[in-house]
């Protein structure tokens, strides 16, 4: 009865749970808070799991901040709802610990296996764009980015358009130089350009 037992845990455990793709490598395109950063991502048959990683100064340690309440997945033009979350609540506000590092994931809908880029958000808050394996290899020139492969630095990235729908800008280098796409003189810097 026991072996029965175990046998039958160990099939639940792996049916529903086997990793179709992982992306290890994640680079990501633009962000506009660079205290989460995208580590991991899981494409299971039942879900997807974006794995990020916190790190906030050490003065904001016991702070309550709403970290993730409705986040968003986008893929292909489709958006996938949140199916919930490890180590934070989707309901509470989160406590920053000492020291202001955490490690958490995202649980979504799942995605097509041979998804290419997703996109990952907390509406009004922060957005990770263009987060896609390194090892994968870009699809034309729009959402394709050039990276100095000794130093990780971005030389130049280019995207259709900033995630709430509106041309803004163009990440320009690692100096964190910005520039209007629509302006003649491309006066640098433009620091508001990546910025409501």
């Amino acid at each position: 009865m026991r072996k029965a037992i175990i046998i039958l845990l160990a099939l639940v455990a792996t049916t529903g749970w086997a990793q179709k793709k992982v992306w290890d490598n994640v680079v990501t395109g633009h962000t506009n808070v660079p205290d989460i950063k995208v580590t991991k991502v899981a494409i299971y048959d039942d879900r997807t799991e974006v794995f990020l990683h916190l790190e906030m100064p050490q003065q904001t340690t016991g702070e309550s901040v709403p970290l993730a309440t409705k986040p968003t997945l986008t893929a292909d033009g489709k958006t996938y709802a949140v199916k919930g979350a490890t180590v934070i609540s989707l309901t509470e506000p989160y406590i920053i610990p000492a020291g202001g590092k955490v490690d958490f994931s995202l649980i979504f809908e799942p995605i097509p296996e041979n998804t290419y880029l997703i996109n990952v958000a907390e509406p009004n808050l922060w957005s990770i764009t263009n987060v896609h394996d390194a090892d994968s290899q870009p699809t034309g020139i729009a959402d394709t980015y050039w990276r100095n492969e000794t130093t990780g630095d971005w030389l130049v990235g280019f995207a259709k358009q900033h995630p709430d729908g509106e041309e803004r800008c163009l990440y320009a280098d690692a100096q964190r130089r910005y520039y209007y796409p629509h302006r003649q003189d491309k006066k640098w810097p433009a620091p508001d350009c990546h910025r409501k």
